[in-house]
């Protein structure tokens, strides 16, 4: 499972990953994602949605991943 996270995580591109990774795995504030990749917090939000979308749809993950309220 985890090689397949890993691999699902190359795929996707880099500003959604650093997005997804910060968020969900270094539960970092949508605040801190937003400025660490200089984009408004819509645009971060956009990307965590698109990147736990992929993941899930890729089935690279199998516990439940953070709904956007949560970001």
């Amino acid at each position: 499972m985890f090689i397949g996270l890993l691999d699902t995580l190359e795929a996707l591109p880099a500003d959604a990953r650093v997005a997804f990774l910060m968020s969900d795995i270094f539960e970092a504030g949508i605040d801190e994602v937003s400025l660490l990749l200089r984009r408004d917090v819509a645009a971060c939000r956009e990307l965590l949605r698109v990147a736990r979308s992929f993941i899930q749809e890729a089935g690279a993950c199998r516990a439940p991943l953070r709904n956007e309220d949560q970001s």
